[in-house]
């Protein structure tokens, strides 16, 4: 048993909801960890979370779904998602339940290696935002040598779009905000600015030749689906973690370079 503090909801609303509390955090059970926390990742979904409108009697409710920390204890036969774990490994979880808290139990599953590069506060908001970006591209089956229109490129699933892209060689036209445009282009982007005219600029953004066609995915039966991401849901893992940071619609558009 470890002692441990929270934050939860005691009425739906803001952040003047939210108190902290003493809770009891029980040894880990098979195939789970105990993680003492050290940063926990802030998203939109969180203030959705605890919105009026829901049933008072989901009162007290946890918020926060992804931490970054130390494991302290294993339950039996427990692996983490990237292999192996012990106590003492410093480590990064996603989808938990209540994760403004000092400490907790997880699915190994959910249980990554924080990349040693990273700080606490740094990886405790990279699993939201990272996996979105990587099922952005995914769904687009942009490779090497394609170019892709991104929207909300300045936004956090954004940015990770345009760091993975980079790395997959991948070209970026990305619509943002005039102000945002450095920011765009720091991470490998081509800025183009919304508003009208915005069809005219991209063409031009991607003036230098190739037959261009629109990549959507489509569903069972035709039906066009454009891979999006909206501010952050935990029902991620229904499909592929679409929900994330952004609560603009984000959507790839891929174009296929002529031979």
């Amino acid at each position: 048993m470890t002692a441990a503090r929270q934050w939860v909801a005691a009425d739906f609303g803001g952040p003047e909801a939210l108190r902290c509390i003493d809770v009891d955090v029980p040894d880990p059970a098979p195939g789970h960890v105990t993680i003492a926390v050290r940063s926990a990742g802030m998203n939109p979904a969180d203030a959705k979370h605890i919105a009026p409108g829901q049933d008072r009697k989901l009162l007290p409710l946890p918020i926060g779904y992804e931490v970054a920390g130390v494991i302290t204890a294993l339950g039996p036969d427990a692996q983490i998602a990237t292999g192996g774990g012990t106590v003492g490994d410093e480590v990064i979880a996603s989808q938990v339940t209540g994760g403004y808290v000092t400490a907790l139990n997880a699915p190994a599953s959910s249980v990554f290696a924080k990349p040693p590069a990273l700080s606490f506060p740094e990886a405790a908001n990279l699993l939201l935002v990272g996996t979105t970006a990587a099922e952005l591209l995914h769904v687009s089956a942009a490779a090497a040598g394609d170019s892709v229109l991104l929207h909300g490129a300045a936004g956090a699933v954004g940015n990770s779009v345009l760091q993975q892209a980079r790395q997959l060689g991948v070209r970026v036209i990305g619509t943002a905000s005039s102000a945002n445009f450095d920011y765009v282009r720091q991470f490998g982007g081509i800025p183009v600015e919304y508003g009208p005219g915005l069809l005219d600029r991209v063409r031009a953004a991607a003036a230098e030749g190739g037959r261009r066609r629109s990549r959507h995915c489509r569903q069972p039966g035709g039906r066009r689906r454009i891979a999006s991401a909206r501010a952050g849901s935990p029902e991620g893992d229904h499909d592929r973690r679409r929900a994330a940071r952004t609560g603009r619609r984000l959507c790839l558009h891929r174009r296929v370079e002529s031979a």
